[in-house]
């Protein structure tokens, strides 16, 4: 008679089951979050200032229009973005439209890391929210 170990069964409910012999799980590897471009991480300035406000441009607004003064949150923003620049680490996402916020070209919460609400400066109908520069 041949004996098996008790450690090769597993108890399911009021039966004794054999283990089934399963490969350890790997866990999958996290991508990198830096981007190389030639050689040096990826900055501000390898994001094109057309390409980020045309993404805004782009996407429809919170409210389902295309109006140039609709809001638009920062996830779709980039989600946009990337579809035509490759991927984007999040933090360069938003150094960025706090750079374009400080120069008045992207209206909205530019500064901290809320869901956005931007929109086109230039397009705003509102005048106290987004000042037009030198004001």
């Amino acid at each position: 008679m041949d004996v098996v170990p008790f450690s090769a069964f597993e108890r399911l409910g009021t039966l004794w089951l054999p283990r089934q012999a399963t490969a350890p799980v790997q866990p999958e590897a996290e991508p990198d979050p830096i981007r190389m471009i030639d050689g040096r991480r990826m900055q501000c300035k390898d994001i094109p200032d057309d390409a980020f406000l045309d993404a805004v441009r782009r996407i429809p607004a919170v409210d389902g229009s295309m109006k140039p003064s609709g809001w638009r949150t920062r996830w779709n923003v980039q989600a946009e973005l990337e579809k035509t620049l490759g991927p984007i680490p999040e933090n360069l996402f938003l150094a960025k439209a706090r750079r374009l916020g400080r120069r008045r070209l992207l209206g909205g919460c530019t500064e901290c890391t809320c869901r956005g609400d931007y929109h086109i400066a230039a397009d705003c109908p509102y005048p106290t929210c987004c000042p037009p520069r030198g004001a």
